[in-house]
């Protein structure tokens, strides 16, 4: 079974970062079948991405929102994507060559489609002058009570052969670097109550 992916990019004045991310998705192994990105910044998007896109056999939409917002520019990306598996990546986010292909394993090899969303490990900085274990009790907390479910959807389940080691239970999963199955991101959207580019 091969999966569709379409690729999604939220930009916001980040043309250099997100020229080596589009960069760095068509020089992947397994190349995307779609590469969306929303542009809510003031900068416009360099022609030349379609171009190399293009060139690359990848096709290439962008759309342009005039109200800046992380949440509402995935949401809009998330109408317009038609894969199996729409991945959301920040624009300063590089993605080694095998990213795709990777990912794209972890959901083939869960047939039963148990698993309805992948993210990359996400490390936080501890910031200078503060043990690490008191950053992430800060950091946990305010993630339990601020945006976080109380109760987690997830049910652990017995995973494939294929994916045991290679995915855990997840309680929330972080935007910059994500993936959904298309039955999850069709039913389901970011809030936009967090304004411009917080979480």
């Amino acid at each position: 079974m091969t999966l569709r992916v379409s690729v999604i990019v939220p930009s916001h004045d980040r043309p250099e970062g997100l020229a080596a991310a589009v960069e760095s998705l068509l020089h992947q192994t397994h190349l995307p079948d779609e590469l969306i990105v929303i542009n809510d910044g003031q900068a416009d998007i360099d022609a030349s991405l379609q171009a190399r896109a293009a060139a690359a056999g990848v096709k290439f939409l962008t759309e342009r929102r005039s109200v800046p917002s992380a949440a509402a520019s995935r949401n809009r990306g998330l109408e317009l994507a038609g894969g199996d598996v729409a991945v959301l990546l920040d624009d300063d986010v590089e993605a080694p060559p095998d990213f795709l292909a990777r990912l794209e394993s972890l959901y083939e090899a869960d047939r039963q489609q148990q698993v309805s969303g992948i993210c990359g490990q996400y490390v936080e900085p501890t910031p200078p002058g503060l043990p690490r274990r008191v950053w992430e009790a800060i950091a946990g907390a305010l993630a339990e009570n601020r945006w976080a479910p109380r109760v987690s959807a997830a049910r652990y389940l017995r995973l494939p052969p294929g994916l045991l080691g290679r995915v855990r239970p997840a309680w929330r999963l972080v935007g910059g670097v994500m993936s959904l199955r298309r039955r999850v991101y069709q039913r389901y959207r970011f809030t936009e109550a967090f304004a411009g580019y917080s979480l």
